[in-house]
């Protein structure tokens, strides 16, 4: 795992977001390695922002497709009305969710890194 200090420096991008629209789409026939793999499409709205041009308010759209059982299970994915999701970009403008951090975990690290109180 990536720790937050090389993440914050390592980063052109780094906001968190929380879901305003969630869609569970079915796998066209076929397509699914399980019965119960699904395509997840999400609407995030931009609720802090750390690093990058983005602003608050701002929106962005992600499509997953969701393993429901085996050995490739991608429930970690999911999106919950009300979760919010740490995201970052090494690359802008497509984002990653940082799957190791939330924002009780270390928005209050990403505060001070922002404002240059401490340096990693």
């Amino acid at each position: 795992m990536e720790g937050p200090e090389n993440k914050f420096n390592n980063s052109d991008t780094l906001l968190l977001a929380q879901p305003i629209s969630t869609t569970r789409e079915p796998l066209p026939d076929g397509s699914g390695l399980w019965p119960r793999d699904y395509r997840q499409h999400v609407v995030w709205e931009v609720v802090k922002v750390w690093k990058g041009s983005a602003k608050v308010g701002d929106q962005f759209e992600q499509t997953r497709w969701i393993r429901g059982t085996g050995g490739h299970c991608s429930a970690y994915e999911v999106a919950e009305e009300g979760q919010r999701v740490v995201f970052y970009s090494k690359h802008p403008p497509q984002l990653s969710r940082y799957y190791h951090a939330s924002e009780e975990a270390f928005g209050l690290l990403f505060d001070a890194l922002a404002r240059g109180t401490i340096t990693p």
